[in-house]
């Protein structure tokens, strides 16, 4: 059975929701998250960046996904779309 997933129509309610509650932004895990949406009306892209709070003590790997749906990774510093794809 596949979940389906109810698209997001204002991606401004989740300003409302940072950082407690579903994670496009705030901290958790020793792990601090960003949520970027693309431009345009309506968005069609999007970025998370996931990056540890005290890289090298907090997490080893600062990672980032977007609308590609390819999770990147770097060992030191924050991920971005042109980082090493995880295998």
């Amino acid at each position: 059975m596949t979940k389906q997933r109810k698209p997001v129509s204002n991606l401004s309610i989740y300003k409302k929701e940072c950082p407690e509650k579903n994670l496009p932004c705030g901290t958790k895990s020793s792990y601090s998250f960003v949520f970027t949406a693309g431009t345009g009306t309506p968005s069609t892209g999007y970025s998370v960046q996931g990056n540890p709070v005290s890289p090298g003590t907090s997490g080893p790997r600062g990672f980032y996904i977007d609308q590609s749906s390819v999770i990147r990774y770097v060992t030191s510093g924050s991920a971005t779309s042109a980082s090493t794809p995880l295998q």
